[in-house]
């Protein structure tokens, strides 16, 4: 069964609750906004807070950064990374302010900590690509896909190529994750730079 989330917004009142029917927002005359439900194929969505195995990278105040085991890039192209809240919202824009600062900071550190530990570790990392989706399950969540220049199957300077629906990405031969020893540094890279100065009262 799919969860979407119906909202309305009248007022400068915001109220959301979960409801099996997709929506498009509609905006009204007099300045508001409802929804307005319409007819989708119903997609079973991967559980990803119970459906998958995980390695912890950091666990912090209010998100959990993993490595899953089951990646939409494997470790030679690049590797995968989220960052997950530990309360599920729609998207960023329920964050409280706090929860947004420790997002934009997580992203940050992780995103330095692939880039330095994989190369230091043979993967020629050029670029990290972040990515907000939510397509297969409506729920905030950061993707941090490598991108490696010696990468194979997600070419240096194309888009990231992913299955379109989590139905063909269950049929998709399994990619090789990130390992122990990988997660072990990106640990300890992401702990020390929080302890600088740059981020310490970020």
């Amino acid at each position: 069964m799919s969860l979407n989330w119906v909202a309305g917004f009248q007022h400068n009142h915001i109220c959301a609750v979960l409801d099996p029917t997709p929506f498009h927002p509609t905006y009204v005359a007099g300045g508001s906004w409802i929804a307005r439900r319409i007819d989708l194929p119903s997609i079973d969505y991967p559980n990803f807070r119970t459906g998958l195995n995980m390695q912890t990278v950091l666990d912090a105040q209010h998100f959990t950064i993993v490595v899953p085991d089951r990646p939409h890039v494997s470790r030679p192209d690049g590797g995968h990374m989220i960052i997950r809240p530990k309360v599920a919202v729609v998207d960023r824009t329920q964050l409280t302010r706090e929860q947004a600062v420790e997002l934009m900071k997580l992203t940050m550190v992780a995103g330095a900590a692939m880039h330095a530990v994989l190369n230091r570790r043979g993967i020629d990392i050029w670029r990290i690509n972040y990515q907000d989706n939510g397509n297969w399950r409506p729920e905030l969540h950061v993707h941090l896909y490598g991108r490696a220049k010696s990468s194979k199957m997600q070419p240096y300077g194309y888009f990231l190529t992913i299955p379109p629906t989590p139905q063909a990405f269950k049929q998709q031969a399994d990619l090789e994750p990130l390992n122990a020893e990988d997660v072990a540094e990106l640990r300890a890279e992401i702990e020390r730079l929080l302890a600088t100065e740059k981020y310490r009262n970020f």
